[in-house]
C-alpha cells in the first residue's frame, strides 16, 4: 500500500538524517524517478512504479516506461538539497522555496505555491535538506486537500 503524504510528512518529521527507504517509499508514492537521463523528460512518466524484494538493492525502483521495464535507484532526497529542488520542480511546477540553516545541522524550509501563499507553511527538520522535502510534501498536502474540498 503506498504511502499517504501525511504518513511521508511524519515520517519525514522523525527522520535525523539520510533515510534510503524513505527515499524510495516517497519516490514511489509521487511517482518520481528522477531529473537524470530519460527521466530528464517531463513526458517521461513511470508506469507501475515500485519496488521489488527480490531485488538487488532495498533502495532500487522498477517501473515501467515505453513498453520495457527499467531500473532505477530511488533519488537521495533524504541526503540532497539539490535532489529536493528537482523533485520541487518537477512535482510542483513554479513554486517559490527557501531553505536555510538554523543550526549546525538542522534546517528550516517553506514552499509556496504559485498563487497560493495563503496556505505555505514554513517547516523545521533535522537537516535542510528534510525541511525542504517537508515543505514540498506539506505543499502537495495542501493542494491535495484543496482539491478534495471543491
Amino acid at each position: 500500500m503506498t504511502p499517504t503524504l501525511s504518513d511521508l510528512r511524519a515520517r519525514v518529521a522523525e527522520a535525523r538524517g539520510p533515510d534510503r527507504i524513505l527515499d524510495r517509499d516517497i519516490c514511489i508514492a509521487l511517482n518520481y524517478v528522477g531529473v537524470t537521463g530519460a527521466s530528464a523528460d517531463p513526458a517521461h512518466i513511470p508506469e507501475n512504479l515500485r519496488y521489488d524484494p527480490d531485488w538487488d538493492e532495498e533502495d532500487d525502483l522498477i517501473y515501467e516506461f515505453d513498453g520495457r521495464e527499467w531500473c532505477t535507484e530511488a533519488e537521495k532526497l533524504t541526503a540532497s538539497l539539490d535532489a529536493c529542488v528537482a523533485l520541487a520542480e518537477r512535482v510542483l511546477p513554479g513554486c517559490y522555496w527557501h531553505v536555510e540553516r538554523t543550526g549546525p545541522a538542522t534546517g528550516e524550509a517553506i514552499v509556496i505555491r504559485p498563487g497560493h501563499a495563503d496556505d505555505a507553511a514554513s517547516v523545521e527538520a533535522a537537516t535542510p535538506a528534510l525541511a525542504m522535502l517537508d515543505a514540498i510534501l506539506a505543499a502537495l498536502e495542501a493542494r491535495q486537500q484543496q482539491k478534495e474540498t471543491r
